[in-house]
């Protein structure tokens, strides 16, 4: 069974999980089941448990406090931050991240925001998420409405985040270098092209930051190999292979100062961008 928690503003995270379950629902992970987390941690349990019991595939809950949840992460598999932009509201998910970092479950950040009528309200959204972003993954789904709109979209890609923790968890923990909160980092899902000597390797970008990618595909260069990635929307990159894990492979990227600045703002503004549609 599927287990998640939804951190969010009162009604927010109700909403969001009211809509994703049915979405799982819709995509064949149910039974979904969802209900609202109290400060009742034995309480909680004892309803995941009741899920499971009646054969449910998912399970969410809603709460509006990160403290909830603390005390439940070796039962979940993944913990979603919904925000705003406001600025106390940036505060509050950026202490959020803190407390969630390094726990056994994983956590994503999604940006609830209203559609952008002026280029100043996309700045303000593209400068939101590079916020964000210093602190744990941001979705590539911003929220721009009722989550109903969203919903297949946003549950595809937290099952695919599921998938992606349930394999790290599994495979033999490897340090990369990198200190993820050092540099800003979104989720991505792209077909790219991974340059090797004289070898062009297709490859899907699954993470991306200004210190690094992460990848997968078939034919798997050495640790150390120089490198380069083209990613549609993204342009070319240079890096270095610094570790392989089976298919994935994590690279770190050797461009100058100021491309990496000037690639953190692309990306942001991509994303921005996307909320739009």
């Amino acid at each position: 069974m599927r287990k998640l928690i939804l951190i969010g503003p009162d009604g927010v995270g109700e909403n969001v999980a009211a809509a994703v379950a049915g979405a799982a629902e819709r995509a064949g992970a149910g039974p979904a089941r969802w209900a609202v987390l109290t400060e009742d941690v034995q309480a909680a349990r004892n309803w995941l448990a009741a899920a499971k019991a009646v054969d449910a595939k998912t399970a969410l809950l809603a709460t509006t406090t990160v403290k909830d949840t603390v005390a439940l992460l070796d039962d979940v598999d993944l913990v979603v931050i919904i925000t705003g932009i406001a600025e106390e509201e940036l505060d509050l998910a950026g202490q959020a991240c803190a407390v969630l970092e390094g726990g056994e479950a994983g956590f994503v950040i999604l940006v609830a925001a209203r559609k952008k009528k002026t280029a100043r309200d996309e700045d303000r959204l593209t400068d939101a998420i590079c916020h964000l972003a210093q602190f744990g993954t941001v979705s590539p789904i911003v929220l721009g409405g009722p989550a109903e709109r969203q919903a297949s979209e946003l549950w595809l890609y937290l099952a695919k985040r599921m998938e992606r923790a349930a394999g790290m968890r599994t495979a033999p923990q490897r340090r990369s270098g990198i200190d993820r909160r050092r540099f800003p980092r979104w989720s991505f899902d792209a077909l790219a092209t991974l340059y090797h000597g004289e070898r062009a390797l297709p490859c899907r970008v699954h993470d991306v930051s200004a210190g690094g990618l992460g990848v997968f595909m078939e034919t798997v260069p050495p640790a150390g190999a120089a490198v380069a990635v083209e990613v549609d929307g993204v342009g070319r990159v240079a890096g270095a292979v610094v570790h392989a894990t089976g298919s994935h492979v994590g690279i770190r990227l050797t461009m100058p100062s100021v491309e990496l600045i000037d690639l953190v703002r692309r990306l942001a503004k991509q994303i921005a961008a996307r909320s739009a549609a």
